[in-house]
């Protein structure tokens, strides 16, 4: 299948400081000798669905999104994303950001294309998803022609534009006019080539040469530009057009075995062929290879780069050893915590991941429980770098509230302190709607209760919050709202907003129901499913990805033929667990997905929550609490074959060769949703799947989904854009919920916040 990617690059080092470097670590900016640059621009273009007798491709819109990643880790300011352009939107697309972008003449930008080309007369073609297929005869060729978007033109963009540096790669053979100045330059010193101007192309295959729709170019391409391959760089460290060019050809023509080999060359026009292209980052200073940014999944610990970005490093919680029932509570609070603070986008460091600070952290948050008798109490302390307190707070209640309600306790913690959760400096908030931590529990969960139209318990919740501080006026106030939602007359609800006005005038309001207010994601994802086709990775196992992008969600499945692919559970090498990357490496296995939900103790030691058998032998047996859950089910191997059945119907005398308890079934025997209510609890999430026809499919949610929301989608038709799920079943999710993928030459990582006990795992048979 012949495929085309096209680059253009015109970037700034100037802006490296200030781009986001999550994805990599180590980093170093380029020098910047004489005028600096001044933007780092990149467009990323997929096609992968094309209309009109054109085969679809199955990596192109891949391709892009992990090539837009791996550039925004890598030093670039804005990487704009498209994919599946029709004929006016990709010429108006690449224009707009040629002479935009690129009109800066400090500037360097990016263009990745990736879909189909044809060539015709010896002129090769982008083609755009609504181009016609070109026939044998003239009156074809020229409607394609009229519809696709010459090569050539990209010869003169790269006369015209005006940016320092350009850069254009292809991967397909090449038989346009673009190359028509088929000579390699000399490689400048780095410090000469960032001042001169550049125009520089490199092509993943020769003439005649059918450059494959498997991934690999853009692999070779991304462990160059993110130092992961140190071949391609200098002495130094620095990537430049020339090196990245001589790395590609030969890289690639290896892995052909000389099949494709990819060509680089400089503009033959006088004065645009004397610089050499310096990427943005120097590895200089890494021991070991860089990190690339999964595309999706970003994880927010990675060490904080610029000094005045807040770093939290989260201290051990304090708890006598001999009070265990102080000791379940700070158990959940110190995982709880770390959670929070990295789903708000915070740089983190802990004991509990083993991630350590690159720098010293900016603030350290420590925290204490105590317990007595019935009672329980959490003090904080949040210091700053020399060490002084920042803000302090404590709060107390009933030991079992909070036993029962531990996911509030961050929450909790970060209301009381009352700092920015952007710079954890001190907000010093003249009107908080209450000082007693307690109260503030009660009412959060109330909200919850009322997400849930469960009314009677928020008002009951809400009565306890007013009964802890009768000053708390928001609760008065919410009080109304809930009497509303309960058919209560005009008097009573007028009676509670009229006692919250009494209070404070100007009390803040809290709303119980912004939780509802979040729109519906599933219809969209539906639509593009009904476009997302599976894709062949290797025998026996498809891939295909589902992205709503207005609702930040992605939903990657692997469907897989139990003739080719063996399903497994595995367990990681110590208690204190693995990644499913690192376990998935260990055995060679083509998939890992992260599997039973665990309990994780002060010390890091996991165990694992249910019955979990591995290679035939009972590792935990079966929770029989659990199971009065009716929504908990198993997921086992017997006879070689996957299955999913209610913990209902287990007996004391199944035999699995493999098996998780776990849940809930968010899809129940017979293609329904398991799932009855919508709590707009929108995690990551590990499912699978058994399909109408038997096949077995392994799913993960990124961005985030509800199990209603999930169990909508998996229960949906394949051809109306679902998974035609017949059963399902959730495995453990949130910040948990990682897959590793190596199959066909195609890698995948979404990583998880925590290492995992054990972990599914598909291997080639």
């Amino acid at each position: 299948m012949l495929r085309w990617f096209v680059t253009i690059l015109l970037f700034a080092a100037s802006a490296v400081a200030h781009a986001e470097t999550r994805g990599v670590r180590t980093l170093v900016p380029a020098p910047a000798p004489g005028k600096p640059f001044s933007a780092s621009h990149a467009l990323v273009i997929g096609i992968d669905g094309y209309d009109h007798g054109w085969k679809p491709l199955g990596m192109a819109a891949e391709d892009a999104r992990q090539v837009a990643a791996a550039l925004k880790a890598s030093g670039f300011d804005d990487v704009d994303l498209k994919l599946d352009l029709g004929e006016a939107e990709l010429e108006r697309t690449i224009k707009a950001f040629i002479y935009g972008k690129g009109a800066d003449p400090d500037a360097r930008l990016l263009i990745w294309f990736a879909g189909h080309g044809h060539t015709i007369g010896g002129e090769g073609y982008l083609v755009p998803k609504d181009a016609p297929l070109p026939g044998e005869t003239p009156a074809s060729e020229a409607a394609f022609q009229a519809s696709a978007m010459p090569l050539a033109a990209f010869g003169r963009y790269m006369n015209e534009v005006k940016a320092r540096h350009v850069i254009a790669v292809f991967d397909s053979c090449f038989s346009g006019s673009v190359f028509n100045a088929s000579r390699a330059s000399v490689p400048a010193a780095v410090s000469k080539a960032t001042t001169q101007l550049a125009r520089q192309f490199i092509a993943s295959g020769s003439a005649g040469e059918v450059a494959l729709d498997d991934g690999s170019f853009r692999q070779a391409f991304i462990a160059a530009l993110t130092g992961k391959d140190r071949r391609a760089l200098s002495s130094d460290g620095y990537l430049t057009g020339s090196r990245l060019g001589a790395y590609l050809a030969e890289e690639i023509s290896r892995k052909t075995g000389g099949r494709q080999n990819p060509i680089y060359s400089t503009s033959n026009v006088v004065g645009l062929d004397r610089g050499d292209f310096v990427f943005p980052v120097s590895f200089a200073s890494q021991e070991g290879p860089a990190e690339v940014a999964a595309p999706v999944g970003l994880s927010p610990l990675e060490p904080a780069v610029a000094e005045d970005v807040p770093e939290l490093r989260i201290e051990p919680v304090q708890v006598a050893r001999d009070n265990p029932e102080a000791g379940l509570i700070a158990d959940k609070l110190a995982r709880n915590l770390v959670e929070y603070y990295v789903n708000n986008r915070l740089y983190v460091s802990s004991e509990l991941t083993g991630r350590e600070p690159a720098r010293p952290p900016t603030h350290r948050l420590h925290t204490k429980v105590t317990a007595f008798g019935d009672s329980v109490q959490v003090d904080i302390d949040l210091t700053g770098r020399d060490g002084k307190t920042v803000s302090t707070a404590s709060f107390g209640g009933e030991r079992a509230f909070y036993v029962h309600n531990y996911k509030f306790l961050p929450q909790i913690v970060q209301y009381m302190l009352d700092v920015s959760l952007r710079t954890l400096e001190p907000l010093h908030s003249a009107n908080r709607p209450t000082e007693v931590g307690e109260a503030y529990a009660f009412f959060l969960a109330a909200r919850q209760k009322a997400s849930r139209r469960q009314f009677e318990d928020a008002a009951a919740l809400l009565d306890k919050a007013i009964e802890t501080d009768p000053d708390f006026a928001s609760a008065y106030a919410a009080r109304g709202q809930i009497a509303a939602r309960l058919g209560a007359g005009a008097d009573e609800v007028d009676g509670y907003l009229k006692e919250a006005a009494a209070i404070d005038a100007d009390y803040p309001s809290l709303n119980l129901f912004d939780e509802q207010q979040m729109g519906d994601p599933v219809p969209a994802l539906r639509a593009a499913g009904a476009n997302a086709p599976w894709s062949v990775l290797s025998p026996g196992l498809e891939f295909r990805r589902i992205e709503a992008e207005d609702y930040g969600v992605t939903v990657l499945a692997w469907r897989f033929d139990e003739a080719s692919v063996a399903f497994d559970v595995a367990r990681a090498s110590t208690v204190h667990g693995e990644t499913v990357g690192e376990l998935r490496e260990r055995t060679g296995a083509l998939l890992a997905i992260n599997a039973s939900f665990f309990d994780l103790d002060m010390e890091s030691r996991l165990s694992p929550v249910g019955m979990l058998v591995v290679g035939g032998r009972e590792i935990n047996a079966f929770d029989a609490a659990k199971a009065k859950n009716p929504l908990t089910g198993i997921l086992y191997r017997r006879d070689g074959k996957l299955g999913i059945m209610p913990a209902s119907q287990y007996r004391p005398d199944e035999r699995f060769e493999a098996a998780v308890q776990t849940g809930p079934l968010v899809v129940d025997p017979g293609g329904r949703n398991g799932i009855y209510r919508n709590n707009f609890d929108r995690q990551n999430r590990s499912v699978v799947c058994i399909q109408g026809d038997g096949r077995p499919v392994i799913v993960q949610v990124s961005g985030g989904l509800s199990l209603y929301e999930v169990g909508e989608m998996l229960s949906s038709p394949d051809a109306g854009g679902g998974l035609g799920c017949e059963r399902a079943i959730n495995l453990d999710g949130g910040p948990s919920s990682q897959i590793s993928v190596l199959a066909g030459g195609i890698g995948l990582e979404v990583t998880g916040l925590w290492k995992v006990p054990n972990s599914l795992l598909l291997t080639a048979r």
